[in-house]
């Protein structure tokens, strides 16, 4: 049953991405805004059919800690393809910091290109890191909000990687704040992995954080401390709760 409802999940998906690519182009001209609207239905479609066809919902902590006077910069661990679709539905108008091969996949890529991203060669040094910080400045002076997973790819729940400087970087040069996020999307849906696992993940915002008198490198280490701290939170939370159901059908 887990293959049929994957099966079915992603026969969906694609459908609707191919759908709303080919009338993207009418969109090319519009405000970003408009842009942003119209492209950003296919993840409102994706949680939706995800919650149908593989009964996986979600749950949020933290709503209250969104500014809504400034743009920030949203740096969050990285485990799944689905918190990359949540927080267009949960976040303001946004954008992210990628890979540039993203953009060379057939029609999702096409879309993206489409939302100002700030595509980088993740080989590129200096280069990409002076890339994200002009790039970033001139995205959140444009009032987009930059999304950054600072651990640089996607990691199996409980692994670590050494979290990268760019976003603090940005944080610091351009003193917008830094807001925090965490989930447990990685347990439910893995990495490489077809099937999903039924159950409610967990995404948790944090307070922002001011860059004012701090530098890059305390940022990065203030938001690991807090995405870590939480993790160790919701995991626990999550077991709790999976225990009391009994095992995914």
């Amino acid at each position: 049953m887990a293959h049929l409802r994957a099966i079915a999940f992603y026969i969906g998906i694609y459908s609707m991405i191919v759908i709303i690519v080919l009338f993207s182009p009418l969109f090319i001209f519009t405000p970003h805004r408009w842009r942003y609207f119209y492209m950003t239905r296919w993840g409102r479609f994706a949680i939706w059919w995800l919650r149908i066809t593989c009964r996986l919902d979600f749950r949020v902590e933290g709503r209250e800690h969104i500014p809504r006077d400034t743009t920030c910069i949203i740096m969050a661990n990285h485990q799944s393809a689905w918190e990359t679709i949540v927080m267009q539905q949960l976040l303001p108008r946004h954008t992210w910091v990628l890979k540039r091969e993203l953009l060379w996949l057939p029609f999702f890529g096409w879309g993206l290109a489409l939302m100002f991203p700030i595509a980088i060669d993740r080989k590129g040094g200096k280069k990409a890191l002076k890339q994200v910080i002009q790039q970033g400045i001139d995205r959140l002076k444009r009032g987009l909000w930059i999304v950054i997973f600072p651990e640089g790819t996607r990691l199996p729940p409980g692994s670590k990687h050494r979290y990268a400087i760019g976003g603090a970087m940005l944080a610091e040069k351009s003193g917008h704040p830094v807001l925090p996020v965490c989930h447990n999307a990685g347990e439910f849906w893995p990495k490489d992995n077809f099937t999903k696992r039924p159950g409610t993940i967990t995404l948790v915002i944090g307070p922002a954080i001011n860059p004012a008198g701090l530098r890059a490198k305390e940022i990065n280490e203030q938001v690991e401390q807090w995405i870590n701290t939480t993790y160790r939170r919701i995991t626990s939370i999550e077991a709790l709760r999976q225990s009391d159901q009994g095992k995914p059908v």
